[in-house]
């Protein structure tokens, strides 16, 4: 990832990692994310964060990709072409933020 990139990043309180759904290994796509973040900064990598897997409108309705047990609970699942899975990633970046507001303002 680009340092310039990396910098705007660390003003953020909470992190959403993209992975594609279709990726054959997601998990390993995550580890590099987390990994290229960690190298760069340590309190960047200890920041709260989200996981969701994209592109859900390429599976089957009602069926998920495997990944998403793979990659653990609190995975979301979601397609910005269907806004499948959105509003319920939504909320919990909201949650989260809040709460690292919270943090911030009393830690």
């Amino acid at each position: 990832l680009g340092h310039q990139f990396l910098q705007h990043v660390e003003r953020t309180r909470v992190l959403l990692f993209l992975v594609d759904a279709t990726d054959e290994e997601p998990e390993a796509a995550l580890t590099t994310l987390r990994g290229e973040l960690k190298g760069y900064s340590e309190t960047l990598a200890d920041k709260p964060a989200l996981v969701a897997l994209t592109k859900a409108d390429l599976f089957p309705p009602g069926e998920e990709s495997p990944a998403r047990a793979r990659l653990g609970e609190g995975t979301h699942f979601i397609s910005s072409h269907t806004r499948h899975g959105v509003a319920p990633l939504v909320a919990d970046l909201f949650r989260l933020v809040q709460e690292a507001r919270t943090e911030e303002e009393h830690g």
